[in-house]
């Protein structure tokens, strides 16, 4: 039992930096996105 709690609390931590990481990823992919295309409309 007290292993089971443990292998799901490694999990949820796992998948909730998973996800803090993805997020984070995507802002930055986002903010070059625009970045760029920001700089192609102004040449």
């Amino acid at each position: 039992m007290l292993l089971q709690n443990a292998d799901d609390l490694f999990v949820r931590e796992t998948v909730a930096l998973h996800h803090s990481l993805a997020f984070s990823m995507g802002q930055s992919l986002l903010q070059n996105g625009l970045f760029q295309r920001g700089k192609v409309n102004l040449a």
